[in-house]
């Protein structure tokens, strides 16, 4: 495993571009990065540089780019909608092949939109075809109510088992997940069941009184951080611990990425 920080720590309260976010990255000591959402602009061709010059590996979430006042979403069920967002996240992947990232992390759901599993079914057909061009894996995220679907085990699970293709994998947000189901225990359980469908994980605090993510880097006061670790583990993961501290300061992060990089050779992962 690896630790991954997400450049949406770039985007608010001051947006930055994609390529300026990463160029703050890497000066911040990260070698993976995962370019955030909501990126409206940014220099691919600066973004490669950056990745050739510093010895970086990437991943996505898409969009990529985003379009202002629309939030892409894979299971719409307005055709117009559905359309629209297909189209821009099939642009975030070739946008992703681009930039040499191999993986393309993408919601199952968002607040507010109104959903459904077949529609969120035909729309991962689709894009592991184009991901399949590329040699990219689609990572399909949890989410947490008001979201309608992909808040919980059995339907995250349930379009993993009907896409049934290599491709297509979990993104495992912690926060979400716990959110979701109201209960770091349970959140634990959720990822011990699907740790071999994961393909990228969002470490992410969460508040359960309010059933909220909160987007800060992780702290060693949290216990339970070191049994995501050691769930990882035991499921034989390799793939990126990604950060997504929008709100939190620089050396908070670079301290959370020394506790989990300790809990991860604690269990030699």
């Amino acid at each position: 495993m690896k630790v991954e920080l997400s450049t949406n720590h770039w985007i608010k309260p001051t947006y930055h571009s994609a390529d300026v976010a990463v160029e703050k990255a890497e000066a911040l000591g990260f070698k993976h990065i995962q370019i955030g959402t909501p990126h409206f602009t940014g220099d691919l061709d600066r973004i490669v540089e950056l990745r050739k010059q510093h010895k970086l590996t990437y991943s996505v979430h898409a969009p990529f780019f985003a379009e202002k006042n629309f939030i892409a979403t894979a299971s719409f069920k307005s055709p117009k909608l559905l359309e629209r967002s297909r189209k821009l996240l099939l642009k975030s992947i070739e946008n992703a092949n681009y930039i040499g990232a191999k993986k393309i992390v993408i919601h199952s759901a968002e607040p507010h939109h109104h959903v459904g599993i077949p529609q969120l079914v035909e729309s991962m057909d689709i894009f592991a075809e184009k991901a399949e061009e590329f040699g990219i894996t689609i990572c399909m995220e949890n989410k947490f109510p008001p979201a309608e679907i992909g808040n919980t085990e059995e339907e995250i699970w349930g379009v993993l088992r009907e896409v049934d293709l290599p491709n297509v994998k979990m993104c495992f947000d912690t926060a979400h997940a716990a959110a979701a189901l109201g209960s770091l225990t349970e959140m634990l359980h959720f990822l011990r069941d699907l740790a071999p469908l994961v393909g990228d994980v969002h470490l992410v605090p969460v508040d359960t009184f309010k059933r909220m993510d909160v987007h800060e880097a992780p702290k060693p006061n949290e216990y339970y951080y070191n049994s995501v670790i050691k769930i990882l583990k035991d499921a034989k993961y390799k793939g990126d611990i990604t950060f997504e501290a929008v709100f939190d300061t620089d050396e908070n992060i670079l301290k959370g990425m020394k506790y989990i990089e300790g809990l991860i050779k604690k269990y030699k992962a």
